[in-house]
């Protein structure tokens, strides 16, 4: 169990700290999207069956806060209205049904 959390680790590690976008000769804000797709893509179908739904999850070795940020911005970008909101007005404003006891 600790191997694989520490081989876990170092590719988390390798794939935030790349690719190198100087290299790429690619906008860092693509290379974000494209990672991001990719996260997503291999979360959904590790085993790559072209058509397969997202039914069941691997043990995500991604930085899944920053994908699922980058991934909100895709669709945000291909919406009619967009309208992006801060974390902290979020907070405020997000509905909360209050727990029954």
């Amino acid at each position: 169990m600790e191997e694989r959390q520490d081989v876990l680790r170092e590719v988390s590690r390798w794939f935030a700290e790349g690719p190198d976008p100087t290299r790429l000769r690619l906008p860092k804000d693509l290379i974000a999207r494209v990672k991001a797709s990719y996260a997503y893509v291999y979360d959904c179908n590790p085993d790559r069956i072209p058509g397969l739904r997202c039914v069941k999850s691997s043990r995500f070795p991604f930085d899944a806060e920053r994908i699922f940020r980058e991934l909100c911005d895709i669709k945000a970008r291909y919406m009619v209205d967009p309208k992006p909101i801060s974390s902290a007005l979020y907070e405020d404003v997000v509905f909360r049904p209050h727990k029954v006891l």
